[in-house]
């Protein structure tokens, strides 16, 4: 969830709502959102576009880049995975895992 909540605080920049301290400018919005997708695979799986308004408020938008998702379900999520034995988490993790929608897989709190 944290490009969402990054695209939800820079909204409130753009629609006025944040009055207190300094706007974020366009660089240290693309680092924070360099730092968000540092993770293995995010910056194939997350495409960003970052613009300036106007009045020079940054907006934010993001998608999941579907085919890239798609190439690695099939090259990486669809491998067997071994899961050490005597773990006690191991049952609940196979069942979490077979269960999971496309955007579950890409990891939580990214989206």
């Amino acid at each position: 969830m944290r490009l969402a909540e990054e695209k939800e605080r820079l909204e409130k920049w753009i629609n006025g709502e944040h009055q207190s301290g300094n706007p974020p400018i366009l660089a240290s919005v693309r680092r924070k959102v360099s730092e968000i997708l540092r993770g293995q695979h995010m910056a194939k799986l997350i495409t960003f576009d970052l613009r300036e308004t106007a009045e020079g408020r940054v907006r934010l938008e993001y998608m999941v880049n579907e085919a890239a998702f798609n190439e690695l379900r099939e090259t990486l999520f669809g491998k067997n995975c071994y899961l050490p034995t005597g773990c006690p988490e191991t049952p609940k993790a196979v069942t979490k895992l077979t269960q999971m929608t496309p955007l579950q897989e890409l990891g939580s709190g990214i989206v």
